[in-house]
């Protein structure tokens, strides 16, 4: 993935923007990853979901700056399991519970 992606990403996301006041935003689930190049940063993400009254986003790693742009957002968080653990976890419980 190259800057031409990034680029895509948050024109999509500027774009869609403006509709999200067409729905209760507020029930939109958005995911948030940093793979890519030329991202903004994890603090102008979040004020841009905040904006738009996103209320909840799912992670898959725990990024430290990322939970700390969302401190006292008020955005709910959820992290998923990164997709090379999920054959660990299908595997064991005990995985599961640690």
């Amino acid at each position: 993935m190259g800057p031409n992606f990034a680029l895509l990403f948050v024109s999509a996301l500027l774009l869609l923007t403006p509709l999200l006041s067409l729905a209760d935003a507020r029930d939109i689930d958005v995911y948030y990853g940093l793979n890519g190049n030329n991202l903004p940063s994890p603090t102008d993400v979040i004020g841009l979901y905040r904006r738009s009254q996103i209320g909840y986003l799912m992670i898959y790693q725990p990024y430290p700056q990322v939970l700390e742009a969302l401190r006292g957002s008020g955005l709910s968080l959820a992290i998923g399991p990164r997709n090379k653990d999920i054959a660990s976890f299908a595997m064991s419980q005990d995985v599961v519970n640690a």
